[in-house]
Protein backbone atom coordinates (compact mmCIF):
# COMPACT_ATOMS: atom_id res chain seq x y z
CA UNK A 1 0.00 0.00 0.00
CA UNK A 2 1.49 3.26 -1.28
CA UNK A 3 1.43 6.24 1.07
CA UNK A 4 1.91 9.81 -0.95
CA UNK A 5 4.34 11.90 -0.17
CA UNK A 6 2.54 15.13 1.38
CA UNK A 7 1.65 12.35 4.02
CA UNK A 8 4.86 11.56 4.49
CA UNK A 9 6.39 14.80 5.27
CA UNK A 10 3.48 15.57 7.81
CA UNK A 11 4.09 15.55 10.85
CA UNK A 12 3.38 12.28 13.17
CA UNK A 13 0.28 14.39 14.98
CA UNK A 14 -1.31 14.57 12.12
CA UNK A 15 -1.24 11.05 10.02
CA UNK A 16 -4.17 8.97 10.85
CA UNK A 17 -3.68 5.69 12.49
CA UNK A 18 -3.85 3.09 9.50
CA UNK A 19 -1.07 5.71 8.16
CA UNK A 20 0.95 4.97 11.22
CA UNK A 21 0.45 1.29 11.47
CA UNK A 22 1.32 1.13 7.95
CA UNK A 23 4.33 3.25 7.92
CA UNK A 24 5.63 1.80 11.12
CA UNK A 25 5.07 -1.40 9.31
CA UNK A 26 7.08 -1.14 6.59
CA UNK A 27 9.94 0.50 8.42
CA UNK A 28 9.57 -3.29 10.67
CA UNK A 29 8.91 -5.50 7.00
CA UNK A 30 12.28 -3.48 5.77
CA UNK A 31 14.02 -4.04 9.09
CA UNK A 32 13.43 -7.73 8.89
CA UNK A 33 14.20 -7.72 5.31
CA UNK A 34 17.45 -6.38 6.04
CA UNK A 35 17.30 -8.55 8.45
CA UNK A 36 17.14 -11.64 6.65
CA UNK A 37 19.53 -10.54 3.38
CA UNK A 38 22.00 -10.27 6.51
CA UNK A 39 20.53 -13.60 8.16
CA UNK A 40 21.24 -15.20 4.62
CA UNK A 41 24.35 -13.61 3.75
CA UNK A 42 25.51 -14.76 7.04
CA UNK A 43 24.11 -18.46 6.46
CA UNK A 44 25.64 -18.37 3.09
CA UNK A 45 29.27 -17.62 4.20
CA UNK A 46 28.88 -19.94 7.12
CA UNK A 47 27.73 -22.72 4.11
CA UNK A 48 30.51 -21.54 2.31
CA UNK A 49 32.80 -21.78 5.31
CA UNK A 50 31.50 -25.78 6.40
CA UNK A 51 31.86 -26.81 2.94
CA UNK A 52 35.41 -25.67 2.89
CA UNK A 53 36.01 -26.95 5.98
CA UNK A 54 34.32 -30.25 4.88
CA UNK A 55 36.39 -30.33 1.66
CA UNK A 56 39.48 -29.54 3.53
CA UNK A 57 38.60 -32.54 6.20
CA UNK A 58 37.84 -35.15 3.59
CA UNK A 59 41.29 -34.21 1.89
CA UNK A 60 42.84 -34.57 5.21
CA UNK A 61 40.92 -37.90 5.81
CA UNK A 62 42.12 -38.97 2.12
CA UNK A 63 45.65 -38.23 3.24
CA UNK A 64 45.59 -39.51 6.35
CA UNK A 65 44.45 -42.90 4.53
CA UNK A 66 46.93 -43.03 2.07
CA UNK A 67 49.30 -42.01 4.61
CA UNK A 68 48.25 -45.29 6.89
CA UNK A 69 48.14 -47.33 3.47
CA UNK A 70 51.64 -46.69 2.81
CA UNK A 71 52.60 -46.99 6.23
CA UNK A 72 51.01 -50.40 6.19
CA UNK A 73 52.58 -51.00 3.21
CA UNK A 74 56.21 -50.53 3.86
CA UNK A 75 55.59 -51.15 7.93
CA UNK A 76 56.94 -54.39 6.99
CA UNK A 77 60.57 -53.33 5.64
CA UNK A 78 60.32 -50.88 8.21
CA UNK A 79 60.29 -53.58 10.62
CA UNK A 80 62.63 -55.53 8.77
CA UNK A 81 65.17 -52.59 8.82
CA UNK A 82 64.55 -51.94 12.52
CA UNK A 83 66.11 -55.29 13.18
CA UNK A 84 69.07 -55.19 10.99
CA UNK A 85 69.78 -51.72 12.78
CA UNK A 86 69.35 -53.66 16.00
CA UNK A 87 71.77 -56.75 14.92
CA UNK A 88 74.44 -54.40 13.65
CA UNK A 89 73.88 -52.65 16.94
CA UNK A 90 74.47 -55.57 19.09
CA UNK A 91 77.40 -56.22 16.83
CA UNK A 92 78.85 -53.14 17.36
CA UNK A 93 78.45 -52.96 21.17
CA UNK A 94 80.33 -56.46 20.74
CA UNK A 95 82.68 -55.20 19.00
CA UNK A 96 82.97 -52.26 20.70
CA UNK A 97 83.61 -54.37 24.62
CA UNK A 98 86.41 -56.42 21.93
CA UNK A 99 88.20 -53.24 21.17
CA UNK A 100 87.97 -51.72 25.16
CA UNK A 101 89.51 -55.31 26.09
CA UNK A 102 92.36 -55.08 23.16
CA UNK A 103 92.73 -51.52 24.12
CA UNK A 104 93.03 -52.76 28.09
CA UNK A 105 96.03 -55.36 26.80
CA UNK A 106 97.51 -52.81 24.81
CA UNK A 107 97.81 -50.56 27.79
CA UNK A 108 99.26 -53.43 29.30
CA UNK A 109 101.71 -54.16 27.53
CA UNK A 110 102.50 -50.73 27.07
CA UNK A 111 103.51 -50.30 30.60
CA UNK A 112 106.20 -52.59 30.15
CA UNK A 113 108.35 -50.63 27.33
CA UNK A 114 110.32 -48.32 30.11
CA UNK A 115 111.45 -51.57 31.20
CA UNK A 116 112.47 -52.87 28.04
CA UNK A 117 113.91 -48.98 27.11
CA UNK A 118 116.18 -49.60 30.21
CA UNK A 119 117.08 -53.32 29.05
CA UNK A 120 117.74 -52.25 25.98
CA UNK A 121 120.35 -49.36 27.35
CA UNK A 122 121.78 -52.19 29.57
CA UNK A 123 122.38 -54.52 26.60
CA UNK A 124 123.69 -51.62 24.11
CA UNK A 125 126.38 -51.18 27.18
CA UNK A 126 127.11 -54.34 27.24
CA UNK A 127 127.61 -54.87 23.75
CA UNK A 128 129.63 -51.63 23.74
CA UNK A 129 131.96 -53.64 26.33
CA UNK A 130 131.74 -56.42 23.82
CA UNK A 131 132.79 -54.68 21.01
CA UNK A 132 135.64 -53.27 23.15
CA UNK A 133 136.81 -56.74 24.39
CA UNK A 134 136.30 -58.12 20.59
CA UNK A 135 138.78 -55.59 19.46
CA UNK A 136 141.24 -56.72 22.15
CA UNK A 137 140.80 -60.41 21.51
CA UNK A 138 141.10 -59.46 17.35
CA UNK A 139 144.12 -58.02 18.06
CA UNK A 140 145.52 -61.09 20.45
CA UNK A 141 144.96 -62.59 17.81
CA UNK A 142 146.85 -60.63 15.04
CA UNK A 143 149.72 -61.28 17.92
CA UNK A 144 148.99 -64.93 17.79
CA UNK A 145 149.33 -65.22 14.09
CA UNK A 146 152.70 -63.25 14.21
CA UNK A 147 154.34 -65.54 17.28
CA UNK A 148 152.49 -68.47 14.80
CA UNK A 149 154.25 -67.21 11.92
CA UNK A 150 157.55 -66.48 13.93
CA UNK A 151 157.55 -70.17 15.21
CA UNK A 152 156.52 -71.38 11.50
CA UNK A 153 159.64 -69.68 10.58
CA UNK A 154 161.49 -71.58 13.08
CA UNK A 155 160.55 -74.24 12.88
CA UNK A 156 161.61 -74.41 8.69
CA UNK A 157 165.01 -73.14 10.25
CA UNK A 158 165.41 -76.05 12.70
CA UNK A 159 163.89 -78.35 9.80
CA UNK A 160 166.65 -77.17 7.41
CA UNK A 161 169.28 -77.64 10.81
CA UNK A 162 167.79 -81.11 11.20
CA UNK A 163 168.71 -81.80 7.69
CA UNK A 164 172.23 -80.58 7.54
CA UNK A 165 172.43 -81.95 11.05
CA UNK A 166 171.77 -85.65 9.20
CA UNK A 167 174.24 -84.70 6.33
CA UNK A 168 176.80 -84.24 8.85
CA UNK A 169 175.89 -87.38 10.43
CA UNK A 170 175.36 -89.42 7.87
CA UNK A 171 179.80 -88.20 6.81
CA UNK A 172 180.55 -88.91 10.31
CA UNK A 173 178.70 -92.40 10.04
CA UNK A 174 180.63 -92.87 6.85
CA UNK A 175 184.10 -91.83 8.63
CA UNK A 176 183.66 -93.81 11.56
CA UNK A 177 182.48 -97.12 9.05
CA UNK A 178 186.18 -96.05 6.87
CA UNK A 179 188.24 -96.11 10.27
CA UNK A 180 186.87 -99.18 11.14
CA UNK A 181 188.26 -100.68 8.26
CA UNK A 182 191.78 -101.61 9.60
CA UNK A 183 189.84 -102.77 12.65
CA UNK A 184 188.16 -105.76 10.73
CA UNK A 185 191.37 -107.30 9.39
CA UNK A 186 192.54 -107.04 12.89
CA UNK A 187 188.97 -109.12 14.11
CA UNK A 188 189.87 -111.87 11.58
CA UNK A 189 193.66 -112.23 13.03
CA UNK A 190 191.92 -111.89 16.48
CA UNK A 191 189.45 -115.31 16.15
CA UNK A 192 192.98 -117.46 15.72
CA UNK A 193 194.44 -116.04 19.14
CA UNK A 194 192.87 -117.96 21.99
CA UNK A 195 190.98 -115.98 24.31
CA UNK A 196 192.37 -115.03 27.91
Amino acid sequence: MSVPEAEQSLPTEQMSDNDLICSMAKKTFHSIEIRSQMQLRLATRITSIIRVGIIGIGTMSVAVLFLILVMSIYLKDMIGAMEVMNTHFSSMSTDMATMEQRITHMDTAVATMPNIVTNVDVMNNAMKTMSSDIHTINNSMGNMQSRVHSVSNNMVTMSRTFGAMDSAVYGIGRDVNTMSEPMKGFNVFRSFMPLP
